[in-house]
């Protein structure tokens, strides 16, 4: 058995059944928001704030406040789930994958076919054209989104070394540690979370449908302009996580994505364990922080670094333990 067979294997003893997706040509009318969008938003929402993290000047100790609340607000299940549903949204977007499915059910009856197969053979998803042009663009974003981040992480460390003879960035900050992770966990209680829309979708004559993250700046694939480095082979645990996010680009493609298949394919314990412990980390680190400069090197090691290691994860990226 040669190691593509071997593997769809060890996929095809993992679920009971799931169903598919395809490509467009008509503008949609999205419904409010479509099932998967809405599971990738804290995702997409956690990119928002890197992005604010990357831009922010480290000119008071208000910034280094306001960065940490903010990057620390993310729940790491809701994030891990999301990363997982917004993957399977580049996979659906890519032309050669959302080919292959809108050819497997262009037909009422080709597409029966299709999420029968589905169903008995979640796995099957590895076996259609285009799929390893699918992994590749997902690996892709993943890689170049976690080396942004992770050189946001390491300007805030330089930044910390460079602040450390400033008067504001070494004074003592007037609520302690533990305060500051108190008031940012009341912070992510509270909330209020940005509208940022959905992409545009297309959808074909058969019914298939084909988002566009390029036509929604918040849901880019290009977020990151960094060329990464190349990616890592895959071990057993991506090509999972992989064939998961390409069942659910099937079955949202295909319109039959439901809350069961979310629940059964959106989800990778590897994933939102990385997240777990980054912010962990990012929590002991800033409770034992007295300055605006220790808070400063927390964000960059922790709240940055650590977590474009959890983005990247997928592709081996994200800035390298030291």
């Amino acid at each position: 058995m040669g190691k593509s067979a071997a593997l769809v294997a060890i996929v095809a003893t993992m679920w009971g059944g799931v169903s598919a997706a395809d490509p467009a040509t008509t503008p949609e009318a999205a419904p409010a928001t479509p099932l998967l969008e809405q599971t990738a938003t804290p995702f997409v929402h956690m990119r928002s704030d890197f992005d604010f993290a990357d831009n922010a000047a480290l000119s008071n100790a208000k910034v280094t406040r306001t960065v940490h609340e903010t990057i620390s607000s993310h729940d790491p299940a809701r994030i891990s789930s999301g990363q997982m549903a917004y993957a399977a949204l580049v996979a659906a977007d890519t032309p050669a994958f959302a080919a292959a499915i809108e050819r497997r059910a262009n037909k009422p009856k080709k597409r029966e076919q299709f999420l029968a197969d589905l169903r008995n053979n979640p796995a099957m998803v590895r076996e259609l054209e285009g799929s390893n042009e699918a992994i590749e663009a997902i690996r892709q974003v993943a890689a170049r989104d976690a080396a942004r981040i992770g050189q946001a992480g390491e300007r805030y460390i330089a930044d910390a070394y460079r602040l450390q003879e400033t008067g504001w960035a070494r004074a003592k900050l007037p609520a302690n540690g533990t305060q500051r992770v108190n008031q940012a966990k009341a912070f992510a209680m509270k909330r209020d979370w940005p509208a940022i829309g959905n992409p545009p979708r297309i959808v074909s004559d058969a019914g298939n449908r084909q988002p566009n993250l390029n036509g929604a700046a918040n849901w880019s694939t290009q977020w990151s302009a960094i060329t990464p480095p190349r990616p890592i082979d895959l071990d057993t645990k991506r090509q999972i996580y992989l064939t998961k996010t390409l069942v659910l680009a099937v079955r949202y493609t295909l319109d039959d994505l439901n809350e069961g298949h979310v629940s059964a394919f959106g989800t990778d314990k590897e994933s939102q364990r990385c997240y777990n412990y980054a912010q962990m980390n990012l929590a002991q680190c800033v409770s034992a922080s007295r300055t605006a400069v220790e808070e400063a090197f927390c964000l960059g090691t922790h709240g940055l670094n650590d977590m474009s290691r959890c983005v990247g994860w997928i592709a081996g990226g994200g800035t390298p333990k030291g």
